[in-house]
């Protein structure tokens, strides 16, 4: 919903992004590696359908730091910086998200083995930062948030997958004790 409203407002946006290995341009290509760290950049259109629909253009910038923990288990941790450009103005924010990528394939060294269809779960934490939430405590600004993905593997370097997100937490607690929640919602196209 509206932070101003509450009324439940639509966002229809695209985006692309791009990564760029850093640590393979600079070190070589290497399997065995402990750490790879890309570059992140991407560029989009977003549009937010209130009572006068308000279009931006999107851009982020970011690295993706991908720790091996073994042959199939890494840790990810991405943080980007968000911004929206138009012309009434410029935001921007901070966003991270971690989570562990898990390798289901029977041949790790060769994922174009593993079939065509994929399936993706996840979950996590989201953490808000408003001006509503800064003086809560911990549990009232930490939410929740769950992925589920299908997708097919064309070549060893595209997949092209649709993913559905929910995300929720409680964006502030009235006096009463009335809470406020906020629930995301989103369906997104992805070329990997």
């Amino acid at each position: 919903p509206s932070n101003r409203t509450g009324i439940m407002t639509p966002e229809l946006s695209f985006s692309t992004s791009v990564l760029f290995n850093l640590s393979s341009y600079i070190g070589g290509y290497n399997l065995g590696r402990f750490c790879e760290v890309s570059a992140l950049v991407g560029a989009g259109y977003s549009c937010i359908l209130e009572t006068v629909p308000a279009h931006y253009v999107t851009a982020k910038f970011g690295a993706d730091v991908r720790m091996k923990m073994s042959d199939r288990v890494s840790l990810n941790v991405v943080p980007y910086i968000p911004m929206h450009v138009n012309k009434m103005g410029f935001r921007y924010g901070f966003s991270t998200s971690i989570g562990l990528l898990y390798d289901f394939s029977s041949n790790v060294q060769t994922p174009g083995s593993a079939g065509r269809y994929f399936i993706t779960l996840s979950g996590g934490l989201q953490l808000q930062n408003s001006a509503q939430v800064r003086d809560a405590r911990a549990r009232d600004f930490i939410g929740v948030r769950y992925d589920l993905g299908f997708g097919r593997r064309f070549t060893d370097c595209f997949d092209l997958r649709a993913v559905a997100s929910y995300s929720t937490h409680t964006w502030m607690e009235y006096s009463d004790g009335t809470r406020m929640p906020s629930d995301y919602y989103a369906i997104r196209m992805e070329g990997v």
